[in-house]
């Protein structure tokens, strides 16, 4: 059977009907179904326990940025929450935290990559990447099924990461592109390569692998 594999979506509001609903690009969807596994999409916070238990992998997709106070820090103007979803970091933090619990894979993209951080206890800044090349580190989970990495920048830039996690791809100033868990099968990527097909299709073929051997 399909390992089932669980992607957080964007919130949204239908301007039209005045309704709420959640967005998820079909990139993920089709890429984590080529993998192997079975794409579902999480919609309700309430359930967050039955979807770690029903699921065995998460996938914390790119978005909005993450407020501020999840990892310590505060805003100093109102104007810089415009682009924040509270709802989203809520959904979202407990979704990694139940699948955390539960030791299941977890794969973080973007923002998904800059949650797994703060969520882990390491920190963010505003401080916008440049488009750079990558170098992935020999002897790491996320390296192994994808050696090369094209030149990449532009996502979340963690300012400190923390003990548990290390670092399998770095721009070449040292910034790290991607991270994983020591010891746990949680890992991401900082900037968007489902716009990358063969990065893509070896990050979640990782994934599914992990999910299976769990």
């Amino acid at each position: 059977m399909r390992p089932v594999i669980l992607i957080s979506g964007e919130e949204g509001l239908d301007p039209q009907r005045g309704s709420f609903h959640f967005v998820l690009s079909k990139r993920y969807a089709q890429g984590v179904a080529q993998a192997g596994g079975l794409p579902l999409m999480p919609e309700d916070i309430r359930c967050t326990e039955d979807y770690a238990l029903l699921a065995d992998g998460l996938v914390l997709t790119e978005g909005p940025k993450i407020h501020r106070g999840r990892y310590g820090h505060s805003y100093a103007f109102f104007n810089e929450m415009w682009d924040l979803c509270i709802t989203r970091d809520d959904f979202e933090f407990a979704l990694f935290h139940a699948f955390y619990q539960g030791k299941k894979p977890i794969f973080g993209i973007g923002r998904g990559m800059g949650l797994i951080n703060a969520a882990l206890g390491g920190t963010l800044d505003d401080s916008v990447g440049v488009p750079q090349s990558c170098l992935v580190h020999e002897h790491t989970g996320a390296g192994t099924f994808c050696p090369v990495l094209p030149p990449g920048g532009g996502g979340p830039h963690l300012a400190r990461v923390p003990p548990v996690l290390r670092i399998w791809a770095a721009g070449a100033d040292g910034t790290p592109e991607g991270i994983e868990h020591i010891e746990l099968p949680i890992f991401g990527i900082g900037w968007h390569p489902e716009w990358e097909g063969p990065v893509f299709g070896a990050l979640l073929n990782y994934l599914v692998d992990l999910c299976r051997k769990g």
